[in-house]
């Protein structure tokens, strides 16, 4: 049964869903007019070796109004709910970022809407496992040709703002970049006054932020790195995990306790799927 909203994004919504064994999910709605983005988030999901930082899909159906997707309720923190964090905070995201793009870029698939949305904690400590959602604007290839934008403007790179839009992994790198950025320094590190889409791009495309809003040398050192305008200058996610900032190995000892909901092994499809979207609508 499809239950109560968790969230609501730019293309779909996100619903509690539970299967005939009582076990709880979450369940992507998205309507027709955008299913060729739930089709790709579909493929690309189970395009993935089975691992617990990216959602599994355990179900999909069809109505006539909208699509469905049902898959891991992952639990814990947003990055972007995070009102308070340590310099160690900092380090547990960054490594986990980096984690989820070496899965990605191994697999050849560019994410191009990283962003703190899109990415969960389990807990607070420094061996947290950080966990990354929505693939629906993803693409295959290791240098992809786009015929227009896709993602959030504000963390998009160079590259992806200028005709004609090639994106590679290291695209990825910069929303990185981005996010450390931000929660570095407090500050957005391209907006404008009034945050006019013209000034932002051009403020990405040709200005330097001030790197001095980060308090720490060795973050704003690697931040620095993964802000370069050209692509080639970037590290990729490896390099960033062998970085001064992120020493030593505690990033690749997750010892962390997995949430029930995120160790089902048998999923039973209920008998009757009912959607509850304030009124009642029986598939």
């Amino acid at each position: 049964m499809i239950l109560t909203p968790i969230a609501a994004g730019g293309f779909s919504r996100v619903h509690h869903y539970v299967d005939g064994h009582g076990n709880r999910f979450c369940c992507k709605v998205t309507p027709k007019k955008h299913h060729k983005v739930f089709l790709n988030e579909l493929d690309i999901l189970n395009s993935f070796p089975p691992n617990i930082r990216f959602p599994k899909v355990y179900d999909h159906f069809e109505s006539k109004e909208s699509s469905y997707m049902v898959m891991s309720l992952f639990r814990g923190t947003k990055v972007n709910d995070l009102e308070k964090y340590t310099d160690n905070t900092l380090r547990s995201i960054l490594r986990g970022i980096a984690r989820c793009l070496i899965l990605c870029h191994e697999n050849e698939v560019i994410h191009l809407d990283v962003k703190p949305q899109n990415l969960m904690m389990s807990d607070m400590s420094e061996t947290a496992l950080t966990k990354m959602i929505d693939f629906g604007n993803s693409v295959r290839g290791t240098r992809v040709e786009l015929k227009s934008r896709v993602g959030t403007l504000e963390y998009m790179s160079p590259e992806h703002l200028t005709f004609p839009y090639r994106v590679t992994p290291k695209s990825d790198v910069w929303a990185m970049g981005v996010i450390m950025f931000l929660m570095g320094s407090g500050q957005m590190p391209f907006s404008s006054g009034d945050n006019r889409i013209t000034e932002v791009i051009d403020n990405i495309t040709l200005s330097e932020p001030n790197y001095q809003w980060i308090d720490s040398p060795e973050l704003r050192e690697l931040v620095k790195w993964m802000l370069m305008k050209n692509p080639e200058d970037r590290p990729n996610a490896v390099d960033i995990l062998n970085h001064p900032y992120l020493k030593g190995d505690i990033w690749d000892r997750y010892q962390g306790e997995l949430y029930p909901d995120e160790r089902i092994e048998n999923f039973k499809k209920p008998e009757n799927t009912f959607v509850y979207f304030g009124q009642g609508l029986t598939l």
